[in-house]
């Protein structure tokens, strides 16, 4: 692995999140595409951040049950703390 390499990687979360500074972003992008490796590497971790954010997205509200449950369990922890 090449120093240039190593800079790459090293700013990589960087360049997939769109944070890169505008003026790294030609080098970097230079780069990826005369490595395949580093190229592999950024492709792989946008198709993460993708998974992660599809997987973490709300798809819709939690049900009234669970809301009400987790209510009533807050409300016995506080008055079984306000009486010890």
């Amino acid at each position: 692995m090449s120093e240039k390499c190593n800079e790459v990687l090293a700013e990589l979360e960087a360049f997939v999140d769109g944070e890169l500074p505008p003026e790294k972003m030609g080098e970097f992008v230079d780069h990826l595409h005369e490595c395949p490796p580093c190229l592999h590497r950024a492709d792989f971790q946008a198709k993460v951040k993708e998974i992660f954010r599809k997987k973490c997205q709300r798809a819709s509200d939690p049900p009234e049950t669970l809301i009400v449950r987790v209510r009533q369990t807050i409300r016995s922890e506080v008055r079984y703390t306000d009486e010890a």
